[in-house]
């Protein structure tokens, strides 16, 4: 793995050997390696080689065995693909026979609802308890437009203790969007408001977030891809879980990207969590210069999926505060980024799936 043009202030931990090219840096932190492999390169860095006692946290076990390896923390996607499961049934029952269209006024959502398109954009403010499904067929229609490029904005406010769920068979797009959560005030780590769009069409089919998007606690999923990414202006995403499947049809498409000068997480109160679990490559991209701050996490089980970390160039780079695991890098790479390491910028409570990591004080670790 090498790091070009990049700066990671904290730990930098990987399984295999790395290159910290001259004008990188690791600060405030240790380059950790196996003891089996290097770290070389004429940045700046302090490098410590570990061995791991596989027995390790097992109280009274007198004779530990060692490795040179580790796993990457493991992610339990059931909550995610549970949820994915029951939307693509709701999704798959028959289809509505016209469309719902408004462009003003208070929409709300009661129970079930359904169109072949569903299109709410002008300045409309939705309400209620409930689900809106765009659910076309499998080949045609389907497409939930949430606000406009040029009208709007479109609020979502769920009533008190209800939901606005929002699933589309093909595509979603989301322009102009803000989540008020007034009626439903923190501390309330249940998202109110979700989205998933299950990518059923063409493999460019995608959830679509930009213009000035304005998403707090939301749950956003696709089976196919997520893109955040700056149009007419920046979207900005707070207290958030954005969550990739594997795609079952085609690796392709199949991604979480945040691109452009989009804000995932712009706070101390407001990290998010980007999971993915795609086949794409990459599966998980940070690009030009996109700040996201919280858990970034990438892995597929399959052991395809890629995570891009690229800034535009060595003076505009993408920023990521908190914590970034990864499976593997494209191009085993890293180039043109500042990832700092900030426990307060990891959510507490922890996403769904995350339940059983454990945490170590620091300077607490014995043998090698």
């Amino acid at each position: 793995l090498t790091l070009t043009s990049t700066t990671v202030n904290g730990d930098f931990w990987s399984q295999c050997s790395s290159s910290i090219s001259a004008d990188s840096t690791v600060t405030n932190g240790i380059a950790y390696r196996p003891s089996t492999e290097t770290v070389i390169g004429g940045g700046t860095y302090t490098t410590q080689a570990i061995t791991y006692d596989t027995n390790f946290g097992y109280f009274g076990n007198n004779d530990p065995a060692f490795t040179a390896t580790f796993s990457q923390p493991s992610l339990s996607a059931a909550y995610y693909t549970n949820l994915i499961s029951a939307y693509d049934t709701a999704i798959a029952a028959s289809p509505a026979g016209s469309d719902i269209i408004q462009s003003s006024g208070t929409f709300n959502v009661s129970g079930t609802m359904r169109g072949r398109d569903v299109s709410l954009t002008g300045t409309v403010t939705i309400t209620g308890n409930g689900t809106l499904i765009a659910n076309g067929s499998a080949t045609a229609r389907g497409v939930m437009t949430l606000g406009s490029t040029s009208g709007g904005p479109v609020t979502i406010r769920p009533d008190a203790g209800g939901s606005n769920i929002f699933l589309s068979r093909r595509s979603m797009t989301v322009n102009n969007v803000t989540i008020s959560n007034t009626n439903n005030p923190p501390p309330d780590y249940y998202p109110r408001v979700r989205m998933y769009c299950r990518g059923a069409g063409a493999t460019t089919d995608l959830l679509t977030i930009q213009n000035s998007a304005n998403l707090d606690r939301a749950l956003i999923m696709s089976d196919r891809r997520i893109l955040a990414q700056t149009s007419a202006a920046s979207p900005t995403i707070t207290n958030a879980i954005l969550f990739v499947d594997t795609n079952a049809g085609s690796a392709t498409n199949n991604n979480l990207t945040v691109t452009g000068s989009s804000v995932v997480g712009n706070s101390a109160t407001g990290p998010c969590s980007l999971i993915s679990i795609g086949r794409g490559t990459p599966a998980l991209a940070i690009t030009t210069t996109a700040n996201v701050r919280g858990l970034v996490y990438q892995r597929d089980s399959g052991n395809v999926g890629l995570t891009n970390i690229a800034g535009t160039s060595s003076a505009s780079r993408v920023n990521i505060i908190g914590s970034l695991i990864a499976n593997r890098f494209t191009g085993n790479a890293i180039s043109s980024a500042n990832i700092t390491y900030d426990p307060a910028a990891i959510p507490d409570p922890p996403p769904e799936g995350f339940n059983n990591f454990a945490t170590k004080k620091p300077d607490t670790w014995s043998g090698n």
